[in-house]
């Protein structure tokens, strides 16, 4: 899970590793600098000194053959000369100096191999001339001349290896070219870190609080439809996520607390209507009442006025539902078998199918299937569908009632006609309250169901009828309401 926190660390630590990169850089900067001019300087003065010793074992050895030779006469030819061992000892000082020139890898290449060979040569002649058992003036002679070019050759070497200076200081502007190069470098990936760092931030950051920013503004105006894109999972696309569901709540609240003022609205209208009605109900009873007494007790008629006040008396109890549903309902549930109980429901409607030729078909299981629900308010929900369903099929075509098993331990109850339909913009409207299509309609009838049908923890919704050609063409594609009831109490 990406945090601020850890987001907050990974730009310090980018910002952090460029500047660690540039201080890095720098000092292997001074480092590498110090060491490639300093390098050079010091391997020169090395072979300077080493040269200028070998000048000096060179010129001392000359001024000892020197003093032999001029000391030598001919009657002292056969003595002993002592100043010979000291010329064969600095020879062999000579002899050494240019080995330990030999062995210099910076000698070799500022000499050359020409020259090196060349000051070998003499002074291996100048060497053997003095380390002669007996030396002859001639080869005294030879030895100083051949000392001669050594030092002559060392001066000559000595000034190429000046000369080189300027080679060195080339290098040096190399490097600092090189160093340079580098520095540049590293401040470009301190510049990279730092806009990387900027873009991370606006990303993770100032991004998230302007979508809840904007948020907040339109949820404050009354848009709590609008939702916040959350991307991650950090904090703040954990407080977007909260913003979200609590628009989500504010809308569901509203909606419901809408909901309950047009409830309380159709109420108080219900409750109008029902005392209006009920004593023109009344008379119409005392009516049918008074004229079945006075038939004879063999006519048809005395059943025909029977079922006039039942159905009157029915009516009236309706009624009194009617105002109890529009009231807070208080559900009391009892064990409830559709199967049996459906077809009384659905007979007191019959005579109003009849009046437009229309049959009412009752499709219920053979074995009993029991609900929870409260009858009287169940009852008055299914008649409301069942009404609808009438009114909107045209004559001469059924209106289907099916009772089945549905899953997750529900009951369902499709209501079905073959009439015009409900378009799919218009079916989230018709359960408001005040809503219809139909010219004499109040737009109470479903609303009330829904209210009913959601207080047993049920659903009612409207499906898309199956395809059924013949029937279009009889009418129209119609609606199915389903109704499910939980089969079992929690």
């Amino acid at each position: 899970m990406r945090t601020l926190r850890r987001k907050f660390s990974v730009l310090v630590l980018i910002v952090g590793t460029g500047v660690l990169l540039v201080e890095v850089a720098a000092v292997w900067g001074i480092l590498t600098l110090q060491r490639e001019i300093a390098w050079p300087m010091r391997s020169m003065e090395t072979v300077l000194r080493g040269l200028h010793q070998t000048k000096l074992a060179a010129r001392d050895l000359s001024l000892a053959l020197e003093d032999i030779l001029a000391r030598q006469t001919s009657d002292a030819a056969d003595s002993p000369d002592p100043d010979i061992d000291r010329a064969r000892a600095l020879a062999a000082t000579l002899n050494r100096r240019l080995d330990a020139l030999d062995e210099s890898e910076s000698y070799l290449i500022r000499s050359g191999l020409g020259s090196t060979r060349t000051l070998r040569t003499h002074v291996r002649t100048a060497s053997e001339a003095t380390d002669a058992a007996r030396i002859e003036p001639a080869q005294l002679a030879e030895s100083i001349r051949a000392l001669a070019v050594v030092r002559d050759l060392i001066e000559r070497i000595e000034g190429h290896v000046l000369g080189d200076s300027n080679f060195q200081i080339d290098h040096a502007e190399r490097m600092r070219d090189l160093v340079l190069i580098v520095a540049i470098a590293c401040f470009a990936a301190l510049v990279l870190a730092v806009w990387l760092g900027a873009v991370l931030f606006g990303r993770w950051v100032l991004d998230p609080i302007g979508h809840l920013r904007v948020a907040a503004e339109r949820i404050g105006a009354g848009d709590y439809s609008h939702r916040i894109a959350t991307r991650g999972t950090d904090e703040l696309a954990t407080l977007s996520g909260d913003v979200n569901r609590m628009a989500q709540t504010i809308a569901r609240m509203t909606d419901e607390r809408v909901e309950r003022e047009r409830l309380a609205a159709v109420g108080e209208m219900v409750q109008r209507v029902a005392h209006n009605l009920r004593n023109p109900l009344s008379g119409i009873r005392s009516l049918a009442e008074v004229t079945r007494e006075e038939l004879p007790k063999d006519s048809d008629l005395r059943d025909v006025q029977s079922r006039i006040m039942a159905t009157v008396d029915r009516f009236e109890e309706w009624l009194k539902q009617l105002i109890r549903t529009t009231r807070p309902i208080e559900i009391a549930t009892v064990p409830l078998d559709l199967a049996s109980w459906l077809p009384g429901v659905v007979e007191p409607l019959r005579p109003l199918s009849q009046i437009k030729r229309i049959e009412i078909r009752v499709s219920v299981p053979p074995t009993p299937l029991i609900v929870h629900a409260d009858p009287a308010h169940l009852e008055h929900a299914l008649v409301a569908l069942v009404t609808n369903a009438i009114q909107a099929a045209p004559e001469d075509s059924p209106v289907e009632i099916d009772v089945e098993q549905a899953p997750e331990r529900r009951a369902a109850i499709r209501v079905r006609d073959y009439g015009p339909g409900i378009p799919s913009d218009l079916r989230s409207r018709v359960f408001q309250p005040y809503f219809t299509t139909k010219p004499d309609g109040t737009g109470i009838g479903l609303a009330l169901a829904r209210h009913v049908i959601h207080q047993h923890r049920g659903t009612i919704a409207i499906h898309d009828p199956p395809a059924d050609p013949g029937r279009a063409l009889q009418g129209g594609p119609g609606a199915v309401f389903v109704v499910t009831i939980p089969t079992e109490t929690d």
